[in-house]
């Protein structure tokens, strides 16, 4: 059975800092200086087009990151009960632990994500279109509060 993960209210606070979604269609007009910014980071073949891929790994990537508080590029049980302050923080780092050796690296915490986060539906979320990609103009211009949940 699975439990509901913290909710991750900090990669929420990533979201909402970076200006991912919108809750509203905003208007197609060019994105501010810092939109454009966060949108050629997320864009890593820098085609205009931002893939399901691209947009899942930045936000892996961002939220590791912001758990990785010594930024070593692993994530420690302490680090973890940090952002988790579940009774069952250490029971949800340990499942994500697959190797057991006491560290979370990234390449777990990205099979962790894929398996159980809901990164797909806030793409989806910003893909307006519905075309499977997302266009410069389908970045906001404004932040809104959005969580990535991840469930063990």
């Amino acid at each position: 059975m699975k439990t509901h993960l913290m909710s991750l209210t900090l990669s929420a606070l990533v979201l909402s800092s970076q200006g991912l979604l919108a809750a509203a269609p905003q208007p197609t007009a060019a994105p501010a200086a810092s939109d454009a910014t966060l949108f050629q980071r997320v864009d890593t073949n820098q085609d205009g087009i931002v893939t399901r891929d691209e947009f899942s790994s930045h936000m892996k990537r961002t939220v590791f990151g912001k758990i990785d508080a010594n930024h070593d590029k692993a994530i420690t049980r302490d680090e973890w009960k940090a952002t988790d302050l579940s009774p069952d923080a250490t029971k949800r780092f340990d499942a994500i632990d697959i190797d057991g050796n006491g560290q979370v690296s990234i390449l777990e915490f990205h099979k962790a994500a894929d398996r159980d986060s809901n990164v797909n539906d806030l793409f989806d979320h910003g893909d307006k279109n519905h075309d499977g990609r997302l266009t410069s103009d389908e970045f906001p211009t404004r932040p809104v509060f959005r969580i990535l949940s991840v469930q063990f």
